[in-house]
């Protein structure tokens, strides 16, 4: 790849407007612009250009058969992306959208292949931070767009995650701060008689069930099964160090890392610690980190990435990390925790 000149712009009101007619003339030109959304940075390029999804593919070092999600400013672009859409999805997206929710519907022919990684369904998401909506009208087409990071790392929550992997690579990054709920969207299949949960996020289970009686959720994919959605297939969010996330009852997991963490300590390993506040004291270790109050699933949304990025700063060698109740949010984020480790232990 040929080492591209990366601009940073730190958004404020004077500039706000501006710097958008600059990255979407950037989009309009094919290019791939790095932009905050309410759920992580977005990887963005022109979403029915195939070279502008070549080039966010070879940016962010990513597989070809993991597709992508088209992101839009308005309804009306829904119309120019998606076809036969069911009554259920439309009450979704009007209690959710915009918002964190991607739906996985049937695709107009419009909608490239490599967008969709040859499936005839696309994932279409309406997102509603604000310079995202901005930049998408601006451009005056869908952007797709993944994470902003190289494929597997953790994803980005601010714009210095976005540089560290996306310097030499992209041509701008517009900073707009650290993004609200920093895990990605829901991901919904929408194409069938009832919705399938094909990735958790800040949009529940419990959420979706208030507006559709029958929702189910995805047991995975099969031996040689196509990913419908990002986040299905590979190994993702994972920090350079080895992680070992502990599930079981609240006491028993920090009583368990503490055990590991003397016997780690044995085999001369820089150890790192990914706890909560309420037990944040209990832990000698020198790198300890605490992702906010066990209580506080939202805190600890916005701090997962961003505390698996730390880790890789302070190069540690293996991470011991508490783990969260699969309810609401918490199903999310103990999907992404899931995903980073190298193995679950059961306490």
């Amino acid at each position: 790849m040929s080492n591209i000149n990366t601009e940073v712009i730190k958004l404020t009101e004077e500039n706000f407007k501006k710097s958008i007619k600059k990255g979407a003339e950037l989009i309009r030109k094919e290019e791939v612009v790095a932009f905050p959304t309410e759920t992580v940075y977005g990887l963005g390029g022109a979403g029915f250009s195939p070279l502008a999804i070549r080039k966010i593919f070879e940016a962010k070092g990513r597989p070809q058969d993991n597709p992508l999600i088209l992101h839009i400013g308005s309804m009306e672009m829904l119309d120019d992306i998606a076809t036969d859409i069911r009554d259920y999805v439309y009450l979704l997206m009007e209690k959710f959208w915009p918002g964190p929710i991607t739906f996985v519907l049937n695709k107009k022919s419009v909608v490239p292949m490599e967008v969709s990684a040859g499936l005839t369904t696309v994932g279409v998401r309406f997102p509603s931070e604000r310079t995202a909506q901005a930049l998408i009208l601006e451009a005056g087409l869908p952007i797709a767009a993944p994470s902003a990071n190289t494929s597997g790392k953790p994803s980005p929550t601010n714009a210095e995650a976005v540089f560290e992997d996306m310097k030499g690579r992209i041509p701008l990054i517009l900073d707009g701060g650290q993004t609200d709920i920093g895990i990605e969207s829901t991901v919904l299949l929408s194409t069938g008689e009832k919705p399938i949960i094909l990735r958790p996020g800040k949009v529940s289970y419990e959420d979706i069930r208030e507006v559709v009686a029958s929702v189910e959720i995805s047991a995975g994919l099969k031996q040689g099964e196509k990913p419908m959605s990002p986040g299905q297939k590979y190994r993702h969010y994972a920090p350079k160090a080895d992680m070992y996330l502990f599930v079981g009852k609240f006491n028993d997991v920090a009583s368990r890392i503490l055990f590991e963490e003397a016997r780690w300590e044995l085999e001369d390993k820089k150890i790192g610690i990914l706890c909560f506040d309420e037990t944040r004291e209990r832990y000698s270790s020198e790198h300890v980190i605490s992702l906010g109050s066990y209580f506080n699933r939202e805190e600890v949304s916005r701090n997962l990435f961003n505390s698996l990025r730390d880790f890789d700063k302070l190069g540690v060698d293996v991470i011991l990390s508490e783990s969260v109740e699969e309810k609401g949010i918490g199903r999310a984020i103990f999907e992404r925790m899931r995903r980073a480790a190298k193995e679950v232990v059961n306490v």
